[in-house]
């Protein structure tokens, strides 16, 4: 059951936005609210949103965009966001702007760069909330579904001392309407409250020339957060249905579907976060490409440049494949490759699309193998993962 959200003056609100217009699109309603009950609140921008090539074409009428305009642009929308946020009762002083690279989150969790994940960590432990509102994996924009993963490595890496918060988990770009999940929390907006996101909507003019009537329709009855949850073997809602460990193999059911806007050759994205020998933990993305034909797949490490596991891809008519739940698709992996893993994502990836055909997936980690000689070897029926890969040891 959606829940509402009540909110009280002890309460300390932090908001993570990828860009600048996502605070108001997603929590306006939040923020107001926010203030109205006298508690502490913090928005966060992880990015400047300068990278926006389109929209500054389209509003400025330029074709040639560069750096100097890149940096006037994400100028511009850091200015409009301190002026929407001015509207929903949100003082600068409230506000930060970390300054990461738009357009590439995702690069920087495949990279394993660190940085933004200290960021996030520090930040949440400084301010200290009661409630974290932030992206949710699902999105199909890259940064936030890319920045949601990120965050979920944060919040692991928190000292004890803190508090977890409460947490709700934001959708902007979807399929279409966008339904919160069975746990969750809403708020629900009476008419001032929605004018006065509609005015701070207003104030993201770079963002209304291409998709005016998209964003003002975020000026709804209510705003809908997802809540964290233990991550599950079936998804019904994203493109990898099923995610298990059988025996030696991770199986993962696949129901791909095309969609204007993610097209092209398709990879699959293996974020790994494992127990280190420093408290921080170590951190890689695997990738392979999918073939168009049933047979094996090779597992890349990009930041290695070498491969480091051998799967297997299988399409269409096994008994074994789910075909009356759309997964026409399997694709199997060594399950070695989730030896003391504390946290692990998938994806499959769009190469040519703006946005993806699906945001990030969490992984079950409950099935966590030691890797032992056996398994390194050979770990099920052709599937190899090479030893130096395996890791021993489970998570606590």
């Amino acid at each position: 059951m959606t829940l509402p959200l009540v909110l009280a003056a002890p309460d300390r609100v932090l908001l993570l936005a990828p860009h600048p217009d996502d605070e108001t699109l997603a929590a306006g309603g939040l923020l107001q609210r926010t203030i109205a009950a006298g508690a502490e609140v913090r928005v966060l921008f992880v990015t400047d949103g300068e990278n926006n090539p389109w929209a500054q074409r389209a509003t400025e009428r330029r074709w040639r965009i560069r750096d100097a305009d890149r940096d006037r642009w994400g100028e511009r929308r850091r200015s409009e966001a301190l002026a929407a946020l001015g509207v929903l009762g949100i003082t600068p002083w409230q506000v930060a702007f970390l300054g990461f690279p738009d357009q590439g989150l995702q690069r920087l969790l495949v990279s394993g760069d660190e940085d933004l994940v200290q960021t996030l960590t520090g930040e949440i432990e400084r301010f200290r909330p009661t409630f974290l509102a932030s992206p949710a994996l699902d999105d199909l924009h890259p940064d936030h579904s890319s920045l949601a993963v990120l965050i979920r490595l944060a919040l692991e890496r928190m000292s004890p001392a803190v508090e977890p918060p409460r947490e709700g988990l934001f959708v902007v770009h979807d399929h279409g309407p966008y339904v919160a999940g069975p746990e969750g929390f809403r708020v629900v907006l009476n008419a001032e409250e929605r004018e006065r996101k509609r005015r701070a909507i207003l104030c993201h003019a770079s963002q209304l020339r291409l998709r005016r009537g998209a964003l003002l329709g975020f000026a709804g009855a209510e705003e809908r957060f997802e809540a964290t949850a233990a991550p599950a073997e079936a998804h019904p809602a994203h493109v990898v249905r099923q995610a298990r460990v059988r025996g030696d193999a991770l199986h993962l059911d696949l129901a791909r579907r095309g969609r204007p806007g993610a097209c092209g050759p398709t990879d699959l994205l293996l974020t790994i976060a494992s127990e280190g020998n420093g408290g921080a933990g170590e951190r890689r993305t695997l990738r392979a490409r999918l073939p168009r034909r049933s047979g094996a797949l090779e597992l890349f490490d990009p930041a290695a440049g070498a491969r480091v596991a051998r799967g297997e891809f299988r399409r269409g008519d096994g008994d074994d494949l789910d075909l009356e739940t759309g997964c026409g698709e399997r694709v199997a992996l060594p399950a070695a490759l989730l030896a003391g893993a504390r946290q692990a994502f998938v994806k499959l990836e769009r190469r040519l699309g703006f946005f993806d055909e699906a945001g990030w997936r969490a992984l079950p980690c409950e099935s966590r193998h030691p890797a032992t000689p056996a398994r390194t070897a050979q770990a099920g029926a052709g599937l190899e993962v090479p030893t130096p890969v395996a890791r021993g040891g489970s998570a606590g």
